[in-house]
């Protein structure tokens, strides 16, 4: 999922950025913080406000995987981008959570 989805512009060299300049995943602090909640709210929603200039905007892919792809993803980005933090837990229950808390 993530090579389909993620890597064109967060690949291991940064991607070539179709959507404008992406940092290393392993920078994100939404890969490395304690909390998961961030990581699936961002998968979801996506990014549609510049954070600085240089910086594009992230597609959401809620419509395009459901709360267990979502899991798998963010369990995959946090194990690969963030190896010395530990691995979150019940991340679909937290992807569920995110969903419903958008409606």
């Amino acid at each position: 999922m993530f090579e389909a989805a993620c890597a064109v512009c967060h690949g291991e060299s940064g991607g070539v950025g179709h959507f404008g300049v992406r940092p290393l995943m392993g920078r994100n602090t939404s890969v490395s913080q304690a909390s998961p909640e961030n990581l699936p709210r961002v998968m979801m929603h996506g990014i549609d406000q510049h954070a600085r200039e240089g910086l594009g905007y992230m597609p959401c892919f809620k419509h395009s995987f459901d709360d267990q792809q979502l899991a798998e993803l963010a369990g995959y980005i946090r194990a690969r981008d963030a190896p010395g933090q530990p691995a979150w837990r019940d991340l679909a229950s937290t992807s569920a959570r995110v969903r419903a808390a958008a409606h």
